[in-house]
Parts: structure tokens; C-alpha cells; sequence
């Protein structure tokens, strides 16, 4: 008999990820009892099932509404019949019908005392039970403050015990209620500690079933679950379909004793809030005074919730969050996260502190190839472009096209760009250019560009950053040359020294220098991954020719190696230098 409702709940996601079955687990059904000798609880009905009623009957079940319940919520899942949430789970089964009771009106009279319930729910703490079950109930009083059964349930809750109560059934011919009745209205009481849920029904159509109490004013602690047309266990080794809340309850007292197999060290009312918060409340479901929290959601629940951490750094217990440690790759450290094995066995914890694989996805980074240069190149020449010389002054413009208005109601200085500018200044064998924008002019022109560098044409050997401001000093003797250049820019800066000679029809040169990082390290995020700034301090040094090469060509080659020192977290180290070379 395939049951809609496990499919519904998602019962297989808890099974798959979190590999729980319920074994070890004991729910307390107080009811009217269970078929001992049903074959899908053959094993697994505790020892301590009883009759609180002092009526000697046993706990075993003539009405067969307690067998039904614990099917749904513990079946085995045998490939015979049904199976329940939490299949391997042990039922406490606590008759506390009225002796003689069921057996009257063709059995639909079942009637429960307040001191039968009270005992029930005692014997259910005393019997080590996780989860109590209550698929019964009746009006409200305003002595329910008073009744044994509320004492009763503050004393579970207080243990450490997690209350399911049904929201009640419609009389039929009459409306479903605003909310449930009693004791579902204990989750009002101070005594209930979070530890308390009403379960409202679900039918097969996927909407509100119209026997359903609606949630009113219990919405806070109010979740629904399938309780419409159920295939369940019966007495007499048995099975029926079931309508009601009753059988509604049995589908969150499951997936409660699940969570607390899968997560031990989660306090009872965190599981309880984890069910709550993930619940489905979109759509039709979101008036609270009718749905409440919503359909339970086993996937969601069984999956992070909150604010997620990674623990890092071993014994010193650093904790990332997950949002940081998943920026996607970029500059020069690429996916070094996921192909260095370095996140291998890091544990999540999410907001409650429970604990997942962490076992990320690995980013599909690809390098821009030449398409970066290409459309900066592209850029560029689609700029406006003015020089105006004077002697030995000369000043250079560029002004970028109109950048396009995607988002008519941002303010004007989100599309406003700066020209780029420079200045350049010749007396004798000196020359002082500065500028901002285009591009510092690198020691031997001609000879390529900065492979190392990010950004193609900020003219900064090694600068992973794209600097905007520069300036440069050249001086010329004979056949040599030195100069010196600086760049600066809100993430970083440059600094440089270079020496050139002239060979006839060819010329090389050196350069040496140093840049700095002051919110990156290579041109991506590294410590910034663990919850710290970035910044790196970069030495360069690099090697130029340019030469003719006879029959009207001419060539340029350029070698360039850079180490870094990278700021990284105090637990976390380098085991070999931090370096890179490039050539052209």
C-alpha cells in the first residue's frame, strides 16, 4: 500500500542524507493501544507498554485507532504493507481509554479521562521515551490550567520531552474549528517550553482537509501533515486508510524522533523550532490564522538552517561562515580551495549548531583567455581621444563612451566616468610624465605587456590590482637609461626601478619593484575566505628585449617572475613560496 503522505513529508531525505531510521528511539503512543501482535512492530513494542487504566486488559487494542497511529509513525519497512516515518523505531504503547468505551457505538465512542491521561503521560517520561504522541482531545475548559493532564505535561516538558498533539476533527455537520481544543491548547501554556506542536491535516488533493481544526490562535506552534486518505496498520494484523488529525500527528512525532537520532546534542525545542521555521508557508498557506507555520518539510529541515560556519584550522575550533569560504574563485589562487584538498573533511554547523559534511561543488573557473584584454582593447577604442602639445609639455585625453542606463532610478554618478588624463613634461635628458587612467609607461616600450597583471593595461609589472594614478621620472645618458614609477589606487598600489640599454637596433632592460594588495592577495580572495581582510605585499622583477629582426619586422620579449606574501590566518601557513612567472 503506498502511502502518499511519506512522499509528501519527503521522509526519503532524512533517510538519504542523515542516514536515520529511528532505531534506539522511543515514541509514546497514548492511545488506545496497539496489536501486539501486528507483524510490522513484531520487535520493536517496548516493554513497558500498559493499560494506565487499572483495568488489567494489557495494551493490547480493540479499537484499532492506537494501531493506526503507530503504523503511520513506526511501521517497519519490510516491503510488506506500509512503513512508518521512523521505521525502526520502538512504540510505547499507553492505553488509556475508558474500559468499555470503545466497545460501545460500534466503536466510535472512545472517551479518555483526565486522570488516565495525566497517568499516561507520566509513565511516558518514566519510560525513557523522546516523543509523546497524542492523537485525542476534546473541548476546551477554562479549568485546563488546572487538569491533572496539563500538570502532567508540564512535568514532560520540564524532562526534556517533545509534545505532538492532533488538532481535532470537526463534529460532523458542523465547521471545522477555529483551533484545536484541549490539550492541544497546552502550547499556550508557559509550562509547554517550546516543546509542544498541534497538528492540523493535509488531504491527498494537497489542500486544508476540511474536517481540520484550522490553527487560530495556536499558530505560533501550529504545523500540518498528510491526515487524508493514509493507509495504515489495523488490528488483527490488518491495514485500512484513515482520514483525520489523529493520523496527521504521527507524521511530525516521526520526523521529531528522527532529527534527535540524526543531531543527539540538539537541544528538544530546537528540533521542534528547525520543523517550525522550514515548514512550507508560501502561497495559499500563508494565512498563519488557518495554516500556522505551514507543511511540514522534512528536506528542508534535514538540510542546514541559519547562519552556517565551516570549522577550519583543526584544534583551534576557527569557525568561517559558509558565504565567505564560498566566494567564487578569481585571480591568480583560481580554485586552489577545492583542488588542494584543503576543505577535505571540514564539518558545517549550521545556526543550531548542527553538524553536515561540508562538501562543496567545486567552481567551474575558467581564465578569460585573451577576451579580457580583447574587450578592454575594444573599450578603449571606442573612447574619445585628444593630445595637445606644447613645446616640451604635451597633455593626453580620453573619454570612455556613455556607459548604458540599465537601471533608470539610480543616481546620475553611478554612470558618470572620469576621462582619463595624462601629462607628460621633456627637459633634456629628463622626462616627468603622470597621469590618470591609460597607462604607466613600462621602461622599454613596445616590449609587451604585464602578463602578471590583472588588468592588461594598468602598465603594472606584477600589480594585481588596477591602478589608476601614476607617475613617472626618466633620465637618459648616452646609451642608458634609469627610471622610477609609482602607482596608486583605492585597492593597492605599485612601486618601480628600471635600467635600459641601447645594443645598435636593440634594447633590453630590468625592472625591479614591489606591489601591494590592500583588499585582495593575486587578484582574488584568500584570508577573506576565512573571515579576514586580504592584503599581500608583491616583489617583482622582470626582463625586456626589443629588437629589429631584419626585412621590415620587429620583435619584443618580456620575462617576468613575482613571489608574494600573503596575509593569511594565524593557523593557516605557506609551505612553499608564493610565486609566479610569465613570459611573452
Amino acid at each position: 500500500m503506498r502511502s502518499w503522505g511519506l512522499n509528501y513529508v519527503d521522509a526519503l531525505s532524512a533517510y538519504h542524507f542523515s542516514k536515520v531510521t529511528g532505531r534506539d528511539m522511543i515514541a509514546a503512543v497514548i492511545d488506545t493501544g496497539i496489536d501486539m501482535s501486528h507483524p510490522e512492530f513484531k520487535g520493536r513494542v517496548s516493554a513497558s507498554s500498559v493499560d494506565v487504566t487499572g483495568a488489567g486488559r494489557g495494551p493490547g487494542d480493540v479499537d484499532g485507532h492506537g494501531t493506526a497511529v503507530a503504523g503511520i509513525l513506526a511501521a517497519a519497512r519490510d516491503d510488506i504493507g506500509i512503513h512508518g516515518v521512523a521505521f525502526d523505531s520502538t512504540v510505547l504503547a499507553i492505553r488509556v481509554d475508558m474500559p468499555g468505551s470503545c466497545e460501545a457505538d460500534g466503536g466510535s465512542a472512545c472517551t479518555f479521562t483526565d486522570s488516565h491521561l495525566a497517568a499516561g503521560i507520566d509513565h511516558a517520561r518514566q519510560s525513557g521515551a523522546r516523543v509523546i504522541n497524542l492523537s485525542l482531545g476534546g473541548d476546551r475548559s477554562p479549568n485546563d490550567g488546572l487538569s491533572e493532564t496539563f500538570a502532567a505535561l508540564r512535568r514532560a516538558t520540564q524532562a526534556g520531552l517533545l509534545i505532538v498533539i492532533a488538532a481535532g476533527n470537526a463534529e460532523e455537520g458542523r465547521p471545522a474549528g477555529a483551533s484545536s481544543g484541549f490539550p492541544g491548547n497546552f502550547v499556550l501554556d508557559p509550562g509547554s517550553l517550546g516543546r509542544v506542536v498541534v497538528v492540523g491535516s493535509i488531504s491527498d488533493d494537497h489542500e486544508l482537509s476540511d474536517f481540520s481544526n484550522r490553527a487560530g490562535d495556536l499558530k505560533d506552534f501550529y504545523l500540518l501533515a498528510p491526515g487524508g486518505n493514509i493507509p495504515t496498520t489495523y488490528v488483527d494484523g490488518g491495514y485500512v486508510r484513515v482520514w483525520g488529525t489523529s493520523f496527521a500527528a504521527p507524521f511530525v512525532s516521526g520526523a521529531l524522533l528522527l532529527m534527535l537520532q540524526a543531531f543527539p546534542h540538539l537541544a528538544p525545542e530546537d528540533a521542534l523550532e528547525i520543523l517550525l521555521v522550514t515548514a512550507l508557508n508560501y502561497g495559499p498557506w500563508s494565512d498563519a490564522e488557518i495554516y500556522g507555520r505551514g507543511a511540514i518539510a522534512m528536506n528542508a529541515a534535514f538540510q542546514p538552517v541559519g547562519a552556517s560556519s565551516v570549522a577550519m584550522g583543526g584544534a583551534t575550533g576557527q569557525s568561517v561562515s559558509v558565504g565567505a569560504l564560498a566566494i567564487p574563485p578569481s585571480g591568480a589562487s583560481g580554485d586552489w580551495l577545492w583542488e588542494s584538498g584543503f576543505i577535505d573533511g571540514a564539518v558545517l554547523r549550521d545556526g543550531y549548531d548542527r553538524a553536515f559534511r561540508f562538501d562543496p561543488a567545486p567552481s567551474d573557473v575558467r581564465g578569460d583567455g585573451g577576451l579580457g584584454a580583447l574587450e578592454t582593447a575594444a573599450r578603449a577604442g571606442l573612447a574619445r581621444q585628444s593630445a595637445t602639445h606644447a613645446g616640451p609639455a604635451s597633455v593626453h585625453m580620453r573619454v570612455t563612451p556613455e556607459r548604458t542606463r540599465a537601471l533608470r532610478n539610480m543616481p546620475e554618478e553611478v554612470y558618470q566616468d572620469r576621462p582619463d588624463v595624462s601629462f607628460r613634461f621633456t627637459h633634456g635628458a629628463a622626462t616627468i610624465e603622470a597621469g590618470r587612467g591609460f597607462a604607466a609607461p613600462g621602461p622599454l616600450p613596445g616590449a609587451g605587456v604585464a602578463v602578471l597583471s590583472e588588468t592588461r593595461f594598468s602598465g603594472a609589472v606584477a600589480n594585481l590590482t588596477g591602478s589608476r594614478d601614476w607617475a613617472t621620472v626618466r633620465y637618459r645618458f648616452g646609451d642608458a637609461a634609469v627610471s622610477f614609477r609609482t602607482a596608486e589606487s583605492d585597492l593597492g598600489g605599485v612601486s618601480a626601478a628600471a635600467a635600459s640599454w641601447d645594443f645598435g637596433r636593440h634594447q633590453i632592460a630590468l625592472e625591479v619593484g614591489e606591489g601591494r594588495e590592500d583588499f585582495a592577495a593575486l587578484g582574488g580572495r584568500i584570508a577573506g575566505r576565512f573571515g579576514m581582510d586580504d592584503q599581500s605585499r608583491n616583489s617583482f622583477a622582470a626582463a625586456l628585449w626589443s629588437g629589429e629582426l631584419g626585412l621590415g619586422w620587429r620583435g619584443a620579449a618580456r620575462f617576468e617572475q613575482a613571489r608574494a606574501d600573503i596575509a593569511l590566518p594565524a593557523w593557516m601557513g605557506v609551505e612553499d613560496q608564493v610565486a609566479a612567472t610569465a613570459w611573452s
